[in-house]
């Protein structure tokens, strides 16, 4: 038997396999139906773990695992029924991820918000504020950033105002003791999202429920492969106390030095090893891990919904402005300035060009322009 503890056991090479003998243990919990009884450790940080039991028609079976290995066993878990009955399904609890969680209650304290934050977001509610003066009751109308004098220089303060039977009131949060919400509903809202980061840090255990579906008695096999320790080595040389011969008068192996190799294993699951046959394997295979476990949501564009513009008035300028502009672009364009006339000109034949600083006014009002040619 193998507790969870340190266990020391000899090697003889690379690889060995040991069978743990049985303890007076009492192993009766949600695991008993389908108890380890093969575990390979390796040198890569992982081990895996078979476990055989019998069933008898339908059976649903729970195995339990701590929270950070959920996403080893969603990777690698095998279900077999050996006798002709059916695994139905594998259910386990979903965990939302925290900071989504806590960003949908009322208060959203998912980026650990500080006093002004927290009465930032608690703008239009009812609240309690207690100060050395004494209680100020009001509604929250925000929190505003102040330039505030002091002893020769000044200090950014942030102050909260809120809507009083007497009126507006500015208060400066240095000045704050506490903080009371009066609306009721607000107020659970915080509480709810106190107790779901309370209830996500003590989280550790999580089960695994398993639905087997069948008739008679059933071979079952549950295999995974999951975090472990990496397994020591330590060596001893053990030298003889002396010469030892055989009846013929030669050395006997007795007298050899011998060389020991010893693994030390660390059971560090919540269940006892009883009757396990246990290998170790000095290799090294590779062993990544990926976020099976936690809900992922995948970013979505927002598409505006289309709309199709009403058909807007065809509008004529009058005839002198007219007149103006096209007097405007001819003089432009027969310019004897090298810089305007090269614009007018590609203007003329549709090019593209930005119209510099120190072009005059009407000049701008010309390219901008578009009508039949003027030349």
């Amino acid at each position: 038997m193998l507790t969870p503890a340190a266990l020391i056991l000899a090697l003889s090479g690379l690889a060995a396999s040991f069978s743990l003998a049985p303890g007076p243990i009492d192993t009766s919990g949600p695991d008993d139906e389908l108890p380890v009884t093969a575990i390979t450790l390796y040198r890569s940080g992982v081990g895996y773990f078979e476990r055989h039991g019998l069933v008898d028609g339908d059976a649903d079976i729970q195995l339990t695992f701590a929270a950070d290995q959920i996403n080893d066993i969603l990777k690698s878990m095998i279900l077999l029924d050996l006798d002709g009955g059916r695994i139905e399904s594998v259910g386990y609890g979903s965990r939302e991820p925290i900071a989504r969680r806590l960003a949908s209650f009322g208060i959203d304290i998912s980026d650990n918000p500080n006093m002004g934050e927290l009465l930032e977001r608690l703008r239009g509610a009812p609240v309690r504020l207690e100060l050395p003066s004494g209680a100020v009751r009001g509604i929250v109308l925000g929190v505003e950033l102040r330039t505030v004098p002091h002893e020769g220089g000044t200090y950014t303060a942030k102050f909260v105002n809120l809507v009083t039977d007497a009126g507006i009131k500015s208060i400066d949060l240095a000045d704050l003791a506490s903080m009371t919400i009066d609306d009721p509903e607000l107020a659970g809202e915080l509480n709810k999202a106190l107790a779901a980061l309370a209830e996500h840090r003590a989280d550790r255990i999580k089960t695994v429920d398993i639905a087997l579906r069948g008739s008679g008695a059933r071979r079952i096999v549950a295999a995974y492969v999951h975090e472990m320790p990496v397994w020591k080595t330590s060596y001893r040389l053990v030298l003889p106390d002396g010469e030892a011969n055989n009846s013929k008068g030669r050395r006997s192996d007795a007298g050899l030095p011998t060389i020991q190799g010893w693994a030390i294993v660390e059971n560090t699951t919540d269940e006892d090893w009883i009757d396990v046959q246990l290998s170790l394997v000095a290799g090294r295979p590779i062993s990544f891990q990926m976020d099976l476990y936690e809900p992922l949501h995948a970013y979505r564009p927002m598409i505006p919904v289309p709309t199709v513009p009403g058909v807007a008035p065809r509008v004529y300028g009058g005839g002198e402005q007219f007149r103006q502009l096209a007097e405007l672009t001819k003089n432009a364009y027969k310019s004897n300035d090298e810089v305007v006339g090269r614009m007018a000109r590609r203007s003329r034949l549709g090019g593209d060009f930005n119209v510099p600083a120190t072009a005059p006014a009407e000049m701008e009002a010309m390219y901008a322009f578009s009508g039949d040619d003027m030349a």
